[in-house]
């Protein structure tokens, strides 16, 4: 542990300290207030509900295990524990409370998959891989920040659309002119850069990201049938036919479940009354 924490303490730059700084008079000033401190203790036991805390813990030990893995092919090693860590409470946890998204989108997992090759993530790694002093980095952090949830309440109406075209156009200068002070400090420091860890600090997120898909995409199977079932519960009274209609699904369909939700979504459930209602809205849609 006191390795793990040493470790993480080197690898720690002024950027994160300002996040973690940052983040950390947020959640004081929030329980400073009353409704918010309500608020966030109501969300910290939603968290706890066992339907969620299960499969997150499930999935804090399949990272684990998957840096194992990354390790024995030689591209994860202790001096990863920072942007291992950075990676699960930002893109993990995104990924695990968007799994949703699996059945509402087609190429959920191709575009995932083509997000982690995009440009943008190469501009995001070298924009943060060379940072200013804690002082500026103090100040950059709340103002992106800002900047950022203006832009989202801007995008809510279009009536906010000439203060969303600002906004854009603010941050984009922005993230320029970091992007430019990286490139320049990549050139000036060109050998230090170019080596083995830079490298892995660069690769470890898009495989960490790929590796969790096959565990996300089985929480989705999973949640999407629990949710079926229970609508089943409610909609076939007929203890036997419920059974079969369950069993029936699992072979049709299995790992399909966008096939599946449209199945869910477009079957006429008061019409069902055989076994042979139940082949024929499955052929339909599988």
């Amino acid at each position: 542990m006191d390795l793990w924490i040493r470790n993480l303490a080197v690898t720690v730059n002024n950027r994160d300290l300002a996040i973690i700084i940052w983040f950390t008079v947020f959640i004081l000033w929030m329980l400073s207030m009353k409704q918010l401190r309500k608020a966030l203790l109501d969300a910290v036991k939603a968290f706890f509900n066992i339907k969620i805390i299960v499969p997150f813990g499930l999935m804090l030990l399949y990272v684990a295990f998957s840096t194992q893995v990354l390790s024995t092919l030689g591209l994860w090693d202790q001096t990863q524990y920072k942007t291992t860590l950075f990676w699960t409470i930002t893109s993990a946890v995104v990924m695990f409370f968007n799994f949703s998204n699996v059945t509402g989108e087609k190429n959920f997992f191709k575009n995932i998959a083509c997000d982690n090759f995009k440009v943008a993530v190469l501009i995001d790694f070298l924009i943060n891989l060379y940072v200013f002093n804690i002082f500026v980095e103090l100040l950059i952090v709340p103002c992106v920040t800002f900047l950022s949830c203006l832009l989202v309440m801007a995008q809510s109406d279009q009536k906010y659309k000439p203060a969303e075209k600002f906004i854009n156009i603010v941050l984009t200068l922005f993230g320029f002119s970091l992007l430019g002070y990286a490139g320049y400090s990549l050139v000036n420091d060109f050998s230090n850069a170019a080596n083995l860890q830079t490298i892995k600090n660069f690769t470890v997120p898009m495989a960490l990201s790929l590796i969790l898909l096959p565990f996300i995409y089985i929480i989705s199977v999973i949640a999407l049938y629990e949710e079926i079932f229970v609508q089943l519960g409610f909609k076939i009274q007929d203890t036997g036919l419920r059974k079969y209609v369950k069993r029936q699904l699992i072979i049709k369909f299995n790992f399909r479940l966008y096939a599946l939700k449209e199945w869910a979504k477009q079957l006429p459930f008061p019409h069902i009354q055989s076994k042979q209602d139940i082949l024929e809205s499955i052929k339909i849609k599988a």
